[in-house]
């Protein structure tokens, strides 16, 4: 069973965003600390978030600095894959994410999934009622082997660093690395579980205001 949980909130601030938006309030809670709470009463009490900023501090889990996390879109440098803290990899681990609105389901299903292989969790042509995206979105990847992981994080840069990316690669690129796919083709093949509700991630304001408006409305 994979006992530690690494909640990524180590990013560059979205404009308008005054706040960081991990830190975004959703009926009431801060939406990373939301995760915290759901996480501790599925059972998982080793929980870090990542970030250089105090404000992640007193969210009930352990802030952690990592050491090599850099990227700059605007500068094209450095790499998107540096969120996940390679330091951090000397055990299972599951990653989710600080700006993901996870549901109660979403993280009992993602704690309680048990796995041999490295797996993603994902929402996959999600056409739930609440559900305010038009594409699918990661949402956690549980690592059991952990130097694969490692192995497939430097693949991917070497090939942006080669050119043969047309995007900066993120957890599509990667998870599609790890099962041995074009990672420029988006298909689901294997290790993956989809959950498909009103999970989603804030990229921007407007999100916000959808995200509550759907909920509310539920």
């Amino acid at each position: 069973m994979v006992k530690k949980y690494v909640i990524l909130a180590d990013s560059r601030n979205v404009e308008p965003f005054v706040e960081p938006r991990q830190l975004t309030e959703i009926n009431g809670e801060i939406i990373i600390q939301r995760t915290v709470r759901l996480l501790k009463e599925n059972g998982i009490q080793d929980i870090i978030i990542t970030s250089h900023d105090k404000r992640f501090d007193n969210l009930g889990a352990t802030r952690y600095e990592p050491k090599y996390n850099y990227y700059d879109p605007i500068k094209n440098e450095g790499y998107w894959l540096n969120a996940f803290p390679v330091e951090l990899l000397d055990r299972p681990i599951c990653f989710l994410f600080g700006d993901v609105y996870y549901s109660e389901n979403a993280i009992k299903t993602i704690v309680e999934t048990e796995t041999t292989a490295n797996l993603l969790f994902c929402t996959y042509k999600n056409k739930t009622k609440n559900y305010i995206k038009h594409h699918d979105e990661p949402l956690a990847y549980k690592v059991v082997d952990y130097i694969m992981f490692k192995e497939h994080i430097n693949r991917v840069k070497k090939l942006k660093d080669e050119g043969k990316c047309w995007r900066e690669p993120i957890v599509w690129e990667l998870y599609r690395s790890i099962n041995g796919q074009d990672i420029s083709t988006h298909q689901m093949t294997k290790n993956y579980v989809v959950i498909n509700d009103e999970t989603c991630d804030i990229d921007n304001v407007k999100d916000v205001d959808l995200l509550r408006e759907r909920l509310k409305n539920d």
